[in-house]
């Protein structure tokens, strides 16, 4: 038997645990990675047809991923290599295979 995992639960405990109380992030840190977050749900929501509170961690691939960075670059015009740069990337936590949550 395969072991679904739900990615709202895990979202939650990176924003409240690990951005919050770990790292004690700033008020505008905290809001760059909803935004993305928000951002990427969206798309995983268009591309995968479940709404964000379907969505497992299993359903998140680097195909997806690297589809959503794309995504960005043509909608800002900055390549990702800027963005990150720039402001925290929360979406490099998702890594191939799967999300992880661990440092940015």
């Amino acid at each position: 038997m395969t072991t679904v995992t739900s990615l709202a639960p895990l979202l939650e405990h990176f924003f409240t645990q690990r951005l919050m109380q770990q790292r004690q992030a700033s008020p505008h840190t905290i809001s760059s990675y909803r935004d993305t977050f928000r951002q990427f749900l969206i798309f995983a929501q268009q591309r995968l047809h479940q709404p964000p509170s379907r969505l497992t961690i299993e359903q998140i691939d680097a195909p997806l991923i690297v589809a959503f960075l794309d995504e960005l670059e043509k909608q800002r015009g900055l390549t990702v290599r800027k963005s990150m740069r720039y402001s925290p990337h929360p979406i490099a936590v998702l890594g191939p295979g799967g999300a992880t949550m661990r440092s940015c």
